[in-house]
């Protein structure tokens, strides 16, 4: 059911393991299904290179994770933007990116669209 499910902020900077892992096994099983040949780069790695993006003093990210009552992570929302400290942001102030992924087996039951309205 649509009402199992528990939005929340993922702070990179201040998470937890159990949000990472939550996260990572999320990111994991959609990357497989989008390129099953291409093995995933070691958490550690993609773990570091999220913390330092959120320091990028020009761009706002807010990232969140749909989370069953498990605690498995059955979704993944982040958007991020350019702010007036950019050099590029007048050019850019219109312009933001949302990322946005459900696992197989929940898809299908307004989740995706609940993360959208979310991040919106």
């Amino acid at each position: 059911m649509e009402n199992d499910f528990q939005i929340i902020s993922f702070d990179v900077t201040a998470a937890g393991d159990g949000l990472w892992k939550a996260y990572f096994d999320h990111a994991d099983e959609i990357h497989a299904e989008i390129d099953p040949e291409d093995p995933p780069m070691p958490r550690e790695k993609r773990r570091a290179m999220l913390i330092s993006a959120q320091s990028v003093p020009y761009v706002n990210r807010y990232r969140c994770l749909l989370l069953a009552g498990n605690g498995e992570a059955a979704g993944f929302a982040s958007v991020s933007a350019e702010n007036a400290k950019s050099p590029s942001y007048q050019d850019n102030k219109h312009v933001g990116n949302l990322n946005l992924s459900v696992l197989g087996k929940h898809r299908r039951k307004g989740l995706g669209t609940r993360l959208l309205r979310h991040m919106a």
